[in-house]
């Protein structure tokens, strides 16, 4: 089981490490936070649910802007996971949806920004 849990942390980390390097490219959203969910249908592969946030205050890129961003995303993790889906949200919706204390502690997150102090 400790091995098993070794090498979730290790991919979690190294998911992290690609989707903060892909943030640094990106203008307009940003990635928020990601968290690991097994496929339902194959319980061996993992998706990474990303959560994009808008750098603008109550608006959203277009959705061919959005589509790729997620695209690049797929691509800079397609060793690692299966499948990324990702989510998106003004900063607003991203505190309303994701601001609770479970989902604070199930977040990794890849922008300290988004982080609610109060969740520690």
């Amino acid at each position: 089981m400790s091995n098993t849990k070794s090498a979730l942390v290790d991919l979690e980390q190294a998911v992290l490490e690609r989707l903060q390097s892909l943030n640094h490219t990106i203008e307009q959203v940003q990635i928020a936070a990601f968290y690991l969910v097994e496929d339902d249908l194959n319980s061996e592969e993992l998706m990474a649910d990303t959560i994009w946030v808008s750098t603008e205050t109550n608006s959203m890129p277009d959705m061919a802007f959005l589509d790729n961003c997620c695209r690049r995303a797929g691509e800079a993790t397609s060793d690692l996971v299966t499948w990324v889906h990702c989510i998106y949200r003004t900063e607003r919706e991203f505190h309303r949806d994701y601001g609770s204390v479970a989902w604070q502690n199930r977040l990794i997150f890849v922008d300290d920004r988004f982080r609610q102090s109060s969740a520690a």
